[in-house]
């Protein structure tokens, strides 16, 4: 597996954009079928996301609320 240097290097980028992108991957599952779906407020960007997401889905939740019908499963 390459390292987040190498990666980094590949892409022409810096290591700390390559690990705020990858904490992208833990976004929770309901707040992902909400981007999916179209269904955020037009004022978030990646940019909110990749800079100030938490890991624990409840964080992200609080962080970034959805007034959504679908139901929340808990991590």
């Amino acid at each position: 597996m390459a390292s987040l240097a190498r990666i980094a290097q590949q892409e022409n980028v810096t290591q700390r954009y390559i690990a705020q992108m990858i904490r992208l991957a833990y976004l929770a599952p309901d707040i992902q079928e909400a981007i999916i779906k179209g269904k955020i407020p037009p004022t978030w960007t990646v940019d909110q996301f990749r800079e100030t997401m938490p890991l624990g889905w409840q964080e992200q939740r609080l962080r970034f609320p959805l007034k959504l019908a679908v139901s929340s499963p808990q991590n």
